[in-house]
């Protein structure tokens, strides 16, 4: 679906699935926002929107957002859709809601510490430190791995957009907090604790 609103000289269109379309309004509620702040909005306009970096493009008048290829080179390529940014958002808010807290962003180019080939694992755990500069904070291992059994050689680096292709539904979790773990039976999401040491059980709330 198109989305498309008048704002400052320039008809920006937002694509994405009609599942979406309130998510799509108050992208474009934003960049009317961030336009009349100033400078106002042209092609090539960035704009980090929460896990993610749009960019603008221009075509025939209009101004497109455009994402990030995450399924290919997010790092390089956009597309001019919104769905996957969106869509990701929505369901990192529907979370942090459910548990009534505030979130740390991540962004879709910073790194996290994962065990290798523990995402294919069916069971992993998740544990949230301190972000520093562009890691995240986050640490990806096996469910009842010992701590000891971490060590450098069986550890590897990797950017969240990686996740995304790998086990999407673990990007759900990525802006809880620092001090926050998180287990996974397969795409769901068995339990959260807090740094505090209470148990969240989002299947049940």
């Amino acid at each position: 679906m198109r989305y498309q609103r008048t704002i400052g000289r320039f008809t920006v269109v937002a694509q994405c699935g009609q599942d979406l379309a309130a998510q799509a309004e108050e992208l474009l509620n934003q960049l009317e926002l961030m336009n009349a702040r100033g400078p106002a909005l042209h092609d090539g306009t960035t704009i980090q929107f929460g896990w993610s970096l749009l960019t603008l493009r221009g075509n025939d008048g209009e101004l497109y957002v455009c994402e990030p290829y995450f399924r290919g080179d997010a790092l390089h390529e956009v597309l001019p859709t919104v769905d996957d940014t969106l869509r990701v958002l929505s369901r990192q808010v529907k979370l942090l809601r459910t548990l009534g807290i505030t979130g740390v962003d991540v962004r879709f180019n910073e790194s996290l510490v994962v065990a290798k080939d523990c995402l294919k694992e069916d069971h992993i755990h998740l544990v949230r430190e301190q972000p520093d500069r562009a890691f995240t904070g986050w640490y990806i291992g096996r469910f009842g791995e010992k701590e000891e059994e971490v060590t450098p050689d069986k550890v590897m680096g990797m950017n969240v957009y990686e996740v995304f292709n790998l086990r999407y539904s673990v990007l759900d979790v990525l802006t809880l907090p620092p001090g926050y773990k998180v287990s996974f039976t397969g795409d769901i999401i068995e339990a959260v604790m807090d740094a505090d040491g209470k148990v969240f059980r989002p299947r049940i709330l």
